[in-house]
């Protein structure tokens, strides 16, 4: 057993949400409710500011946060890289639109053997891509076997109307809308051919090198959930190619990039994805940089136990990867609603939790150990939320 380090007092928290159609208001006020369920579990006392804009035009939107213990406190500052216009422009097209840009991104996966690599990688992230395709293959194939069963005009008529019916109930109760949105933008962002997506990475890589420059914190930490990780991943090695020396200044805060279910081989693992692998690669090559993910197996929308450095088989050091279980995170009625619900299971890493757990989107923001360290709080904070002795970090 060993002292944990000294505990941060000053943090700031880069966090690019996954796809998701919510405004930056909606964010904060998800994690402000997050927080309370952190400061319940762990005996303390937390807040939350209202959001404000950035100080400079085009700046993150922002909010401050903080939380308390016995023998801590920390105040942080949680900046927003939202993407949240480029989902909504997507989602805005209409159902037509959305059917024949998703769609074609859907036959794409097969095309060009991407579906054929997730496979290999992690079969249940193949299932979740053919999740959309046989929604969208059986409500076909159920109007064309109606319109057959009963011919002519009337089976037509019928026809047309199982196929409304079935991509109704799809878009409502399966979200298919979001999916199909969800796959085409990746298909543009790994071709590079999304309009807003090189503004979204650019504004992610201005942010960090901002961040980190200001000296103002102890720890910069750099947070992508989802897609949103693609965003981190590539906004930092943007800021590095700018700034090699970024995050080794004498004087520079400690700094962690972080996946929480990340989708970066999601884009990675398609050969048009050349510009994502290289970023990859040369974070994988970056000196003393700290980059974990985490990811379920129970999250069939994330790429749980597949090292992205090593599946791209690129030369460096990938993350460290350490799996989760959305079950631990949560208490048993809440599980037992959610357990067959993918989509909200994949968002548990930013929900907050119902019990005690080592990841706590909560402490990320707000707790005393450096999330740099990789020291668990679970493991290092007392019943009353006192910081006590920490064992190693966790492996």
């Amino acid at each position: 057993m060993s002292a944990p380090p000294p505990p941060i007092r000053r943090r700031l928290l880069l966090h690019a949400p996954g796809f998701e159609p919510l405004q930056p208001a909606q964010h904060r006020d998800r994690f402000a409710r997050a927080l309370e369920r952190t400061a319940r579990l762990w005996s303390l006392a937390a807040g939350c500011g209202p959001l404000r804009e950035g100080e400079t035009p085009g700046a993150a939107p922002r909010f401050a946060a903080w939380a308390e213990g016995p023998d801590w406190r920390c105040e942080s500052e949680i900046r927003l890289l939202a993407w949240d216009h480029l989902i909504r422009a997507e989602l805005d097209r209409g159902g037509a639109a959305l059917l024949a840009r998703g769609g074609a991104a859907l036959l794409d996966l097969l095309a060009s053997g991407t579906l054929a690599r997730y496979a290999r990688v992690h079969w249940r992230y193949a299932l979740f891509a053919l999740y959309p395709m046989a929604l969208l293959a059986s409500g076909f194939g159920a109007a064309v076997g109606t319109a057959a069963a009963l011919g002519g005009a009337g089976g037509l008529i019928a026809g047309g109307a199982v196929l409304a019916g079935g991509l109704a109930w799809a878009r409502r109760r399966a979200m298919l809308d979001v999916m199909l949105a969800d796959w085409r933008f990746a298909w543009d962002a790994a071709r590079g051919r999304h309009p807003g997506f090189q503004a979204a990475v650019e504004g992610a890589a201005r942010e960090i090198a901002a961040a980190i420059g200001e000296r103002r914190c102890e720890e910069v930490v750099l947070l992508g959930h989802s897609l949103g990780a693609v965003f981190a991943a590539q906004g930092l090695a943007l800021a590095l190619r700018r700034d090699p020396g970024l995050l080794e200044r004498p004087g520079a805060p400690r700094f962690a990039l972080i996946g929480l279910g990340s989708s970066v081989l999601k884009i990675a693992l398609h050969p048009a994805a050349e510009a994502l692998r290289r970023d990859v690669a040369q974070l994988a090559a970056t000196p003393g940089l700290v980059w974990r993910e985490h990811a379920s197996r129970r999250d069939a929308l994330s790429f749980e136990r597949a090292e992205p450095v090593a599946t791209l088989g690129l030369p460096g050091r990938g993350p460290r990867l350490r799996g989760v279980h959305p079950r631990d995170m949560v208490d048993t009625p809440t599980w037992r609603r959610i357990c067959w619900q993918p989509l909200r299971i994949h968002r548990q890493y930013v929900m907050g939790n119902g019990r005690r757990h080592f990841l706590d989107i909560g402490m990320i923001a707000c707790g005393p150990l450096p999330v740099s360290s990789g020291l668990d709080p679970d493991r290092a904070l007392g019943a009353e939320g006192a910081l006590g002795r920490a064992p190693a970090p966790a492996g």
